[in-house]
């Protein structure tokens, strides 16, 4: 099962989109879960002091939506398998 979901964001001006999907980790089931933060075109930073700002507010929202997605017992179950490692 993959579940996929793309949305416009201001800050920074780009596309996030959030992929949800179901596999194994060995032969446990496990959740894979990834988040993209994609400009394109006009909305791509420059290679200069501006793709640092854009880089800090692409992470900033990634773990935003992270931590809201995943609060509970499943940020609960990360929070403990890092732990362990």
């Amino acid at each position: 099962m993959v579940f996929q979901v793309a949305l416009p964001v201001s800050t920074p001006s780009a596309t996030a989109l959030v992929t949800v999907a179901t596999g194994k980790k060995g032969e446990i089931p496990a959740l894979i879960w990834e988040h993209h933060v994609l400009s394109e075109h006009a909305q791509t930073p420059k290679l200069d002091d501006t793709f640092a700002a854009w880089l800090d507010q692409a992470h900033a929202l990634a773990e935003e939506w992270f931590l809201t997605l995943a609060e509970g017992d499943l940020l609960a179950t990360f929070k403990t398998e890092t732990a362990h490692a």
